[in-house]
């Protein structure tokens, strides 16, 4: 697979580039699986990505696609959900693109798995389909079920408390920070305005609350008020990592130094009552290394300040089921919030915030039904070792690509 691909990627290269592919070294990946079962899971895709339309995009792409004109779409492309297999998404015209983005991160086991069209045939996902539960105050034993024997198994260390009020990623992130806020003012009687610390870059939802922690898309603020909060610097790291140590340390104290003085000037005026941090950004290509989020959270216990782990991007995607599990395992965020891949939405804490959960947000029925599409996918996962399956793919990448920056620096910025 990767031999081929070598071959394919790099015929219109220079000779030294294709030198350098060949003297790569031979990387084993696929660890408990075999190969075997690794051809039975790629068998259905397209060997590589192919394109049989004129464009790709813009309105040339878009010519005898059925598109109602007062639905403006922009440059969006009409994809074929039923050609869609494994990375690959198929478009009306033909066309076959490997999606590295997983549906904007919402598949983690790619397009029409076999395996998972078979669970969907559980019939609680019709059943709460059809009928709102509202999962503070009536929830079914199926919904006590699928928290107890699928969330609770993948819930962070130390961290048993489940909250699946949320419809979206972007409410987890805003009942989570409710919360966080809530269990500050209560323990230090503030009566006043609060401050969230949040980093450029990050990208946290549109909700009031969570566009206000947000900084990577300036336009979405036009003209809506947000909250006052102090957006800081996220450690801009030099690559390669492993010739930078000395300046990349250097820089992550700094930021971790600007949080420490923001949450000492804001004292008495607005105090800052929780920090929100995304282990890797998602929409910034940015990356801290785990003694900035060590340093975080030594200071969030310092101040008494609680910090939400946004993971709604990051969870079963990066060889663990959570990324924040890099940090150490004696690094754990007050709140870890999830979606995405997970399908349902909401967030994980301790005990110690119980109270202080909302449920003003629990009638629904997308979100519950969808809890019972991640237990079908969660069955997948470990029958197949899927995620240890991902560390061993992801090194073998990782290793890869630290070679690649070496030989072209300028190409490799993160």
């Amino acid at each position: 697979f990767v031999s081929n691909w070598k071959q394919k990627s790099m015929a219109s290269t220079t000779k030294g580039a294709t030198i350098f592919f060949k003297s790569l070294p031979k990387i084993p990946i696929i660890g408990k699986m075999g190969w075997q079962k690794v051809h039975a899971l790629l068998q259905k895709e397209p060997l590589e990505p192919t394109v049989v339309s004129s464009s790709v995009t813009g309105a040339a792409s878009r010519e005898g696609v059925n598109i109602p004109a007062h639905i403006n779409f922009g440059d969006a492309i009409v994809v074929d959900q039923k050609k869609s297999v494994g990375s690959y998404v198929a478009d009306l015209k033909g066309n076959k693109f490997l999606d590295l983005y997983s549906n904007d991160n919402s598949l983690p086991l790619g397009y029409n798995h076999s395996g998972l069209k078979t669970g969907l045939s559980n019939e609680n996902i019709a059943l709460h389909l059809l009928q709102g539960t509202n999962t503070a105050l009536t929830p079914s034993q199926a919904v006590l079920d699928v928290v107890d024997e699928t969330f609770t198994s993948v819930a962070p260390h130390g961290l048993t408390e489940v909250n699946l009020t949320a419809q979206s990623e972007n409410e987890a992130n805003e009942l989570a920070l409710r919360a966080a806020l809530s269990k500050y003012s209560q323990q230090n009687g503030s009566n006043g305005p609060l401050s969230v610390i949040s980093f450029k870059g990050n990208s946290h939802g549109d909700t009031l609350a969570t566009l206000s922690a947000s900084s990577d898309r300036v336009s979405s603020k036009i003209d809506v008020p947000a909250f006052q909060w102090s957006n800081l610097d996220f450690p801009a790291l030099k690559y390669p990592l492993i010739e930078n140590e000395k300046v990349n340390r250097a820089e992550e104290e700094r930021c971790l130094e600007n949080v420490e003085n923001t949450i000492k000037s804001l004292r008495g005026r607005a105090p800052v009552g929780a920090i929100i941090v995304e282990p890797i950004q998602s929409n910034g290509d940015a990356y801290a290394t785990p003694f900035f989020f060590r340093g975080l959270r030594h200071l969030s216990r310092q101040y008494g300040v609680n910090v939400v782990a946004d993971e709604t991007q990051t969870n079963l995607s990066t060889g663990n089921n959570w990324a924040h599990q890099h940090w150490g395992e004696d690094v754990v965020p007050d709140f870890v919030t999830f979606g995405r891949r997970m399908q349902a939405s909401g967030y994980y804490t301790s005990p110690e915030f119980r109270d202080y959960a909302t449920d003003e947000l629990a009638i629904g029925s997308n979100n519950i039904a969808r809890a019972f599409v991640f237990q079908e996918i969660n069955k997948i996962l470990n029958k197949q070792n899927l995620i240890s399956f991902s560390n061993d793919a992801g090194a073998f990448v990782r290793v890869h690509l630290i070679q690649l920056a070496a030989h072209f620096p300028d190409l490799v910025q993160n």
